[in-house]
């Protein structure tokens, strides 16, 4: 059965669909809070689980790591065909360089961006949501 967004007519996609997505990407954008200014930046992720993993240097996204809300959206589009998928994924964004329980089990990405990346940071997630559009 097929769910659709009221306001929109957006096809709503369930969790797992959405981690089916999130899987087969890696690069998207991590919002957080600087200060009292929204911010949004591009990072590739790998998943761990559900929970996407990044690597960053010292600055906005580490600073942000300290368990406060965050979230990373991740979409594909293909505009010849006006079609297309966003997932967001909300949560708290947190440290794990230095937790061996977890930092060891999880094969961080590889960055695109030159230089030092020696934070390791998870977006634990609360909620995960998705829509698409398409014919």
């Amino acid at each position: 059965m097929r769910v659709h967004d009221t306001k929109t007519d957006l096809k709503v996609l369930d969790r797992r669909r959405c981690l089916e997505l999130l899987a087969t990407h890696h690069v998207g954008r991590l919002g957080v809070v600087e200060g009292r200014r929204p911010v949004v930046l591009p990072v590739n992720f790998v998943l761990d689980g559900d929970a996407p993993v990044m690597v960053t240097a010292d600055g906005v996204k580490s600073r942000a790591a300290d368990g406060r809300p965050a979230c990373l959206e991740v979409d594909g589009i293909d505009v010849d065909r006006q079609t297309g998928w966003s997932v967001l994924v909300s949560g708290r964004l947190e440290d794990i360089t230095d937790d061996p329980t977890v930092s060891h089990q999880v094969t961080p990405p590889v960055p695109w961006a030159p230089g030092p990346r020696p934070y390791i940071l998870r977006l634990a997630p609360d909620s995960i949501t998705g829509r698409a559009i398409g014919r």
